[in-house]
């Protein structure tokens, strides 16, 4: 999905996804926080789809191969600035019999020893939650 989020950079909203996808679903006490983080971020759609008329990242990325003249194509990161797009909390591999999603192995390795939220702080992430609580203006 794409979101209106001009405060955040892709690289800080990709972060923040992770530690919300990791939090979610386990039973710290930061696991709220994470859940109203990601309903604040979905809330932002509406003012992509007004700029873009869509939040669908496939139909933009069509939009953008297949529909502007070169002109257009050139002016098109003025346009998208502030755009960011929301990693999705699946990924879907095709195999002989369709598709799998492995997003919950992905969750796994995350959350071990050697993943990236292995030995997390829960201060710092609370602290990285909050924040993003405080810019997209949702306290609740």
């Amino acid at each position: 999905m794409l979101v209106w989020l001009p405060e955040i950079s892709q690289t800080d909203l990709n972060h923040i996804m992770r530690a919300i996808y990791v939090l979610r679903g386990t039973k710290h006490h930061l696991a709220e926080t994470a859940s109203r983080v990601h309903e604040a971020l979905v809330t932002r759609r509406a003012e992509a789809k007004k700029r873009l008329g869509s939040d669908d990242p496939l139909l933009l990325a069509t939009v953008l191969s297949e529909n502007l003249t070169e002109a257009e194509y050139t002016k098109r990161a003025a346009k998208l600035e502030g755009i960011r797009l929301v990693p999705a909390d699946r990924w879907l591999v095709r195999g002989r019999g369709g598709y799998t999603d492995h997003f919950q192995q992905i969750l796994k390795y995350w959350r071990s020893p050697e993943g990236p939220f292995g030995n997390f702080s829960p201060e710092k992430l609370e602290s990285m939650l909050n924040s993003v609580i405080s810019l997209t203006g949702k306290t609740h």
